[in-house]
């Protein structure tokens, strides 16, 4: 899915940038720059068009042109009409200390509502639920880091999903102690998503 930062669905009302405006911003008040929104904005878009490091995601930022880095907010040099990108740097720091959870809630209501809506006559909307592996992402444990993920089964879009147990596999997690609620809210932005069973 390519995501440009010009799109009305990232800077227009009700898009990605309000949103995220909505998040705790989890940095110290001093040195910061550029504003948390822009930042996680920039980040999205980065992974949302291939990027799988914060390297990658940063070389995204940087070939970003001066009218799009204003949009999000990024730091403007003083006296100039220079925008200067995120580094590497400041977006690994931002991106480890946000609320990962709350970060990727929104992002997944988000990514729902970007979904066409369902014509008359259209199946119910499918949620697929799929379990992996992070490739090259520890634990605190040392252990390697697992996913559960709640998806759009027509799109892929993930809709939701959550840090499990090794172990953990997909036909536990619906039924699970917690899985419950996390379902269902996968399936309510399904639904809600692809406009059909609406009550």
């Amino acid at each position: 899915m390519d995501v440009h930062l010009d799109d009305g669905s990232i800077t227009g009302p009700d898009g990605l940038l309000e949103r995220l405006q909505t998040l705790t911003d989890p940095r110290a008040r001093r040195g910061k720059r550029h504003r948390l929104a822009g930042l996680l904005a920039i980040a999205a878009a980065a992974v949302l068009g291939g990027a799988r490091s914060y390297t990658a995601i940063a070389e995204f930022a940087s070939e970003l042109d001066a009218a799009t880095l204003a949009r999000p907010g990024t730091w403007r040099r003083p006296y100039s009409d220079c925008w200067i990108p995120p580094s590497e740097a400041t977006l690994r720091r931002t991106l480890q200390q946000v609320d990962a959870d709350a970060l990727d809630r929104l992002v997944g209501d988000w990514l729902a509502d970007q979904q066409p809506p369902a014509q008359a006559g259209d199946q119910p909307a499918a949620v697929a639920v799929d379990g992996k592996a992070l490739r090259g992402a520890v634990g605190p444990d040392g252990q390697q880091v697992h996913l559960l993920a709640a998806l759009a089964h027509g799109s892929g879009t993930v809709l939701a999903q959550r840090r499990v147990d090794a172990k953990t596999n997909e036909s536990v997690w619906p039924c699970g102690s917690r899985g419950t609620d996390e379902m269902l809210t996968a399936t309510c932005r399904a639904r809600s998503s692809f406009r059909s069973w609406r009550t």
